[in-house]
């Protein structure tokens, strides 16, 4: 069992697959697996240090429950800045982040058309 789990992993997760925001959090727990499953702790703490050192003030940094919220199955809505500095710290690749960025788009735009 755990070496299919590991094989499953083995590769970094496509967020293009997201159909629904239910799929964009399960790639994002993917991803903190694939990364090596850091902390919540650790990765609130990588987000703001890149927030601050961009010249967020503090009182716009993160708190760690908002970045646990982001994993969490049955969300109507997904802070899109967020997801993506989450995606960046678990996985500072610019073309990754970039295919994140459009499957939240893709996602984003079809919820919108469906609760209209």
């Amino acid at each position: 069992m755990a070496a299919r789990r590991d094989q499953a992993f083995a590769a970094i997760p496509d967020p293009g697959r997201a159909r629904t925001l239910d799929d964009l959090s399960e790639g994002l727990r993917s991803l903190k697996v694939w990364a090596g499953n850091p902390s919540y702790e650790w990765i609130t703490g990588r987000i703001n240090k890149a927030w601050a050192a961009a010249g967020r003030p503090a009182s716009e940094l993160t708190k760690k429950p908002t970045v646990v919220d982001c994993f969490k199955p049955g969300r109507r809505r997904l802070n899109t800045d967020l997801v993506l500095a989450i995606v960046q710290a678990l996985h500072p690749d610019a073309g990754y982040v970039t295919q994140w960025r459009q499957a939240l788009r893709v996602v984003g735009g079809e919820t919108r058309a469906a609760s209209q």
